[in-house]
């Protein structure tokens, strides 16, 4: 194997990881709004969203036992939580594998003397504009939708029976905005 061929399978092998990752995103992101539509269907039906849930897992795991609405608002925050940080993670790698690809392009153009161009330049030239949407929704919209909803959830809730519940949920509202503020404000300083 030549030098070009070399550089030409470590090209095609970081296009495949960024698709793979992005097949990882897209799956988060469903599982973050999932986990979102569940925390509100609980703060504004508490008793039947409890029922259901517990209903849910006794059939599906066949355990006897009811879980009440607190540990079940405390799981799916803490889950929540880790899907968001693994989301914005790979986001962020993404991002962060885009301008090496296009450092590869454009070794491999030079080295051939042949244009390569299939996930930079050709790319990004003609853009469709719902594609640019999309981008914006899920690097600034999104994150800005989110902490809304966080504080909106926080404030309307009133579903706690224990301290202990209400203190984990509180820490990790006020995680989850600290981590998308500063996801917002990475986003901003890459461009």
């Amino acid at each position: 194997m030549n030098e070009i061929d070399i550089l030409y399978d470590h090209y095609k092998d970081t296009i495949v990881e960024v698709k793979n990752k992005e097949k990882k995103r897209n799956k988060l992101f469903i599982f973050v709004l999932i986990h979102i539509f569940i925390l509100f269907l609980i703060t504004l039906r508490p008793n039947s969203a409890s029922q259901t849930i517990s209903d849910f897992i006794m059939e599906k795991w066949g355990t006897g036992l009811y879980f009440s609405i607190n540990t079940i608002q405390a799981f799916f925050m803490i889950s929540l939580m880790y899907c968001v940080i693994r989301y914005y993670q790979i986001n962020i790698q993404i991002d962060k594998n885009y301008p090496y690809v296009h450092k590869l392009e454009k070794e491999l153009s030079t080295k051939l003397g042949e244009s390569i161009q299939r996930e930079g330049k050709n790319y990004l030239k003609e853009y469709p504009k719902t594609q640019n949407i999309v981008y914006y929704c899920y690097k600034y919209i999104f994150p800005v939708l989110f902490s809304i909803a966080l504080l909106y959830r926080a404030i309307v809730n009133n579903t706690w029976e224990n301290w202990l519940i209400k203190g984990i949920e509180f820490f990790v509202t006020f995680f989850l905005i600290i981590i998308n503020t500063t996801y917002l404000i990475d986003m901003k300083n890459q461009e």
